[in-house]
């Protein structure tokens, strides 16, 4: 990364470098997919909608982060967890609705650690799952252009074969 996050964290100018191999978007993408689906899970269980909003979206740059640092889905998906899980706990302590004692640390610790391998887990095998629902539309896109049909920008089928149903007339 030319002057990537590292730097930029260390030397705390965001401004002034730029990321030229687009590792930065992870980070982004990360934290924007956090929040949005969080918002989303919020409002289809009738909870108010910001709630948790914080926390998974620095969860989602935290797991963004790290898949752009190690390219490894199951690091990435055991560390957002790990980071939403320790926002939220921490969140907890600095509203005022948990007191810091040795006892309440000791179960925010358990709960990180229960939230890491429960979410990291079930993000994984999602991002598997989808990962497999990616490689099957890329096959499927590559048998149809063998057959000598193209797919225009919005989607329509267009067959270069002269007998083909899907030729479209010029």
């Amino acid at each position: 990364m030319d002057k990537g996050i590292i730097n930029d964290a260390q030397c705390r100018n965001y401004v002034c470098h730029r990321c030229t191999d687009g590792e930065a978007w992870h980070v982004v993408g990360g934290a924007v997919a956090g929040g949005v689906t969080q918002i989303g899970s919020n409002i289809l269980s009738g909870r108010k909608w910001y709630k948790g909003v914080g926390s998974a979206t620095v969860g989602g740059g935290v797991g963004g982060a790290t898949f752009a640092a190690t390219g490894s889905m199951a690091a990435a998906s055991y560390a957002g967890s790990a980071a939403q899980s320790a926002v939220s706990q921490a969140g907890k302590y600095i509203t005022g609705k948990k007191k810091v004692t040795w006892s309440n640390v000791k179960n925010s610790a358990k709960m990180v650690a229960k939230d890491t391998a429960v979410n990291g887990t079930v993000s994984l095998a999602t991002g598997k799952a989808l990962q497999g629902a990616g490689k099957l539309v890329s096959k499927a896109t590559s048998a149809v252009k063998a057959k000598g049909i193209k797919i225009d920008k919005v989607g329509r089928l267009n067959s270069t074969n002269k007998g083909s149903p899907l030729r479209r007339k010029k």
